[in-house]
């Protein structure tokens, strides 16, 4: 089965997405955002929160492990560090896979 995080999983194209997935794959997702009280709705049976920051090596590369694919729904005034971010604990988990 694939796992995909979502990072800034309270974010309007990820609140999109997040459903679209649960209804039309079968796919397990790992939410990491900064405020999980944003979320709504969670389907605990397929769907991890992790409440993090995408711009924290430590906790992201934690998240990350045994995720297939990142789908990286990330802004704000930091968006570089948080992409060297994403990517240095992508490769420290062998994860090839990046939406961004």
């Amino acid at each position: 089965m694939t796992k995909i995080a979502i990072l800034g999983a309270a974010g309007q194209i990820a609140q999109l997405v997040e459903p679209m997935l649960l209804k039309k794959t079968d796919v397990d997702m790992v939410l990491y955002l900064r405020h999980p009280n944003k979320l709504h709705q969670v389907d605990e049976s397929r769907e991890e929160i992790i409440k993090g920051d995408a711009s924290n090596f430590n906790e992201l590369k934690a998240a990350l492990a045994g995720v297939d694919l990142v789908y990286a729904n990330l802004a704000g005034a930091n968006i570089e560090d948080q992409a060297e971010t994403v990517v240095k604990a992508m490769d420290a988990n062998g994860i090839k896979r990046l939406i961004w």
